[in-house]
């Protein structure tokens, strides 16, 4: 299923989708977008195209929760402020992960992050 967001939005909730990727076209019309919520849908690390939300600019809230994820999503706005990961099977954080400036609060309770 392709779907396309439209500009005029500044929060998205598509939470029990069975959402399995994102293309990097999905979100290309939403510069006011604030936040992005996927809970509850079957996306993958590698399913999640670079460009999907990288260059937005306003983008400060992603929520990932209960995916199929084993790694933080690369390309990740630097805007962003809340990054949502819970119930994930987060086993490691890259070493190139760096999300910028603004990150306050990175939730990833019931994962397996190793040392």
């Amino acid at each position: 299923i392709i779907f396309i967001v439209s500009f005029c939005f500044q929060e998205v909730y598509l939470e029990n989708n069975l959402i399995e990727e994102i293309s990097d076209c999905v979100f290309n019309q939403t510069t006011n977008l604030n936040v992005i919520s996927l809970r509850h849908n079957r996306l993958e690390e590698s399913r999640i195209a670079p460009l999907a939300w990288i260059n937005h600019k306003n983008l400060e809230s992603i929520d990932l929760s209960y995916n199929r994820l084993y790694l933080v999503p690369s390309y990740l706005p630097r805007a962003l402020v809340h990054l949502v990961l819970v119930g994930n099977q987060i086993e490691r954080i890259p070493g190139i992960y760096h999300p910028g400036p603004l990150l306050e609060s990175f939730h990833s309770y019931k994962c397996y992050l190793l040392g």
